[in-house]
């Protein structure tokens, strides 16, 4: 019936529905975080990073955005915005005289506590030579983020032993674990003071899952 039909589409509506980001938005590799929402404290939200389709004509684009949605409601998606751009040098310069930035690929994000708050970590994925180790850090999850592991000896590179589809998990004992690679696998326990170096003692792991 008719009523039967109407009470079935309100079910729906309060339902995830599938795809959940607009149709024009294109997030591919998509990372969701349950994250505390800064403005709420208490509340958490689901936040989504991922790299960003906006080139059109080559994969991802030149900007990182988020989308996040309160945890118990999951169909009232917002967008954040832009969380981080790859423009400048660690002197404010900018790295093309067309002022355009890196294309930025599969992103991780992770966060700890420091000094009694949170701090988050974005490893956005910038495969631009000499910066394939770029990590950016915030107080916020939704940005903005700033690369925070420049190179002391040159303002256009960053220093680190990550590199493709990098991933890191922080333990609850505060140790720091790494992963990246393309073809073939890479880990290592990073050095919890740059979040971006091997911890001393310790060095990198090769071929951690077979790629046979």
């Amino acid at each position: 019936s008719i009523v039967v039909l109407a009470s079935a589409l309100a079910c729906i509506n309060t339902l995830a529905q599938n795809p959940y980001l607009p149709l024009w938005e294109y997030i591919p590799d998509g990372e969701p975080y349950l994250f505390e929402d800064p403005d709420n404290p208490g509340k958490m939200r689901v936040y989504v990073y991922g790299s960003h389709d906006s080139l059109i004509k080559e994969y991802c684009g030149r900007e990182q955005v988020v989308w996040s949605t309160p945890e118990e409601d999951l169909t009232a998606w917002r967008y954040d915005g832009v969380i981080f751009e790859s423009k400048k040098d660690a002197e404010g310069n900018w790295l093309y005289e067309n002022h355009q930035g890196d294309i930025l690929y599969a992103p991780d994000v992770t966060v700890r506590e420091e000094n009694g708050k949170k701090v988050y970590y974005l490893f956005p994925n910038n495969q631009a030579n000499g910066r394939k180790n770029m990590i950016a850090k915030s107080d916020r999850p939704d940005g903005p983020f700033e690369v925070c592991n420049w190179n002391p000896s040159d303002p256009t590179k960053t220093v680190g032993v990550l590199d493709f589809d990098p991933a890191v998990f922080v333990d609850d004992d505060g140790r720091v674990y790494g992963y990246w690679g393309f073809e073939r696998s890479f880990g290592a326990e990073l050095d919890p003071n740059t979040m971006a170096t091997v911890k001393p003692g310790t060095e990198i792991i090769t071929d951690m899952v077979s790629a046979r």
